[in-house]
């Protein structure tokens, strides 16, 4: 570097060193050897210029730059942010030490790198049911029943790795009071993001979404249409089954879909009580049991979520109680463990449901009590007499049956007079563990 270069200068130097080639964006798919060399080789270079930089920055502080040189220096450092392909773990680290010097970015600041390095970006590809000025929902999409196809094609921002690291980055530091003077700026990325096709971008566009509802005011979702269109997108990403990535977007779509309608509906309406019954019956009953069933790492996501979802329903999950129970003691009913396809993850994954289900549903559990004891009892008598399941698999199983016979007893007390004493009178020395 020319060393009679102005501080400032050398600046914009590194800052045209940083720019992402376009190649990260389809990395794992390359397969030439030459050009996943070069790339490699570019990570190298880009974490020495992020050292570069974090040297020039400290030696007289970010905010001595003007609003445009931070605008710059934010815009291509944060892509390096989190670790992705073309951003290394000590490239993440010189990231956070660069940013660090813009902790509380200005209103102006913010609208500026929104409109000059964000806009540009997605302004060609316009979101069919966003007024693009308003940032408001449209009624019907804008260019007819294709648009949405359009908007798939020539999608500027694919090939600007980290354009999605950028909006992350502004929706965090956007002040609750502050965004419907951006509003126009931001939604429009936000669903693009959400609504691609691809499921990593979907994913990415997952993240911007859970911080963009901790700061976002409900009353202006509810005022823009936007809460409506954000709860249809979480209700289309649960469909985007049969993908590596599967798993992935339903922990993630599920929570912000709890999170969005106990932000925008009142408690005891029907609007909330129709869209948990629409995200529990449509979405994991309807939809991922029913045409992913042997997706086993997807029917676990399922299960993972699956409590928050019935206590947020609360008694209204009973209606489903048809399609929980026999999918979540199907588990627990196979005669070996060593030949079921199920793993003993999946299994207390599915107790640990089971549980919040009982609790929850307690009023109706005397109708279900003998297909629960039915599994429990099958699943606490195999693993008795398995010795193929590891330790400390079997101590957690283990724990997981007591506490569902726990929960049942407590849901339903009459097991502890009927059902209970029989298990023990037929063989205490096995179920004196569960039910003693």
């Amino acid at each position: 570097m020319d060393p009679q270069l102005d501080h400032h200068h050398k600046i914009q130097w590194l800052l045209d060193r940083l720019t992402v080639p376009p190649e990260f964006a389809r990395y794992d798919a390359i397969e030439e050897a030459d050009t996943i060399a070069q790339l490699d080789e570019w990570k190298i270079r880009a974490c020495d210029v992020l050292h570069e930089l974090k040297k020039q920055l400290e030696e007289d502080g970010g905010m001595k730059l003007c609003v445009e040189e931070q605008g710059q220096v934010i815009a291509k450092v944060v892509a390096f942010e989190n670790e992705e392909p073309w951003a290394p773990e000590p490239a993440t680290k010189l990231s956070s030490d660069i940013l660090a010097h813009f902790p509380d970015p200005s209103i102006p600041l913010l609208e500026h790198i929104l409109a000059t390095h964000v806009k540009p970006l997605f302004q060609s590809t316009p979101h069919p049911l966003l007024n693009a000025s308003t940032g408001r929902t449209l009624p019907r999409p804008a260019g007819g029943p294709g648009a949405r196809q359009d908007h798939y094609e020539g999608q500027e921002w694919k090939h600007h790795p980290g354009a999605a690291a950028l909006v992350a980055w502004c929706v965090r530091h956007i002040p609750r009071d502050a965004y419907e003077r951006v509003w126009p700026l931001v939604v429009p990325p936000l669903m693009t993001l959400l609504d691609d096709y691809e499921a990593p971008h979907k994913l990415r566009g997952l993240r911007v979404l859970a911080a963009f509802l901790a700061r976002v005011p409900p009353a202006l979702l509810r005022r823009t249409g936007l809460d409506a269109l954000l709860f249809s997108s979480m209700k289309t990403t649960l469909t985007h089954l049969h993908n590596p990535a599967t798993p992935a977007l339903v922990r993630a779509a599920v929570p912000l879909a709890l999170n969005l309608t106990e932000l925008t509906t009142t408690p005891g309406s029907a609007a909330r009580f129709n869209q948990l019954c629409s995200l529990l019956g449509e979405s994991i009953v309807g939809g991922i049991w029913l045409y992913a069933p042997n997706d086993r790492e997807t029917v676990e996501a399922s299960l993972e979520v699956l409590p928050d979802v019935v206590r947020a329903l609360r008694l209204g999950s009973v209606r489903y109680l048809k399609a929980m129970v026999p999918q979540l003691t199907h588990p627990l009913l196979a005669d070996s463990f060593e030949l079921a396809p199920f793993s003993t993850k999946h299994r207390v994954l599915a107790l640990r449901a089971l549980q919040t289900v009982v609790r929850v549903c307690a009023p109706r559990m005397h109708r279900w009590k003998e297909a629960i004891l039915e599994g429990v009892a099958k699943c606490w008598v195999v693993l008795w007499e398995s010795d193929s399941v590891p330790e400390d698999d079997a101590v957690e199983l283990k724990k997981s049956l007591q506490q569902t016979a726990k929960e049942l007893a407590a849901a339903c007390p009459s097991v502890l007079t009927d059902e209970y004493p029989q298990f023990l009178a037929a063989d205490a020395p096995i179920f004196s563990g569960l039910f003693g």
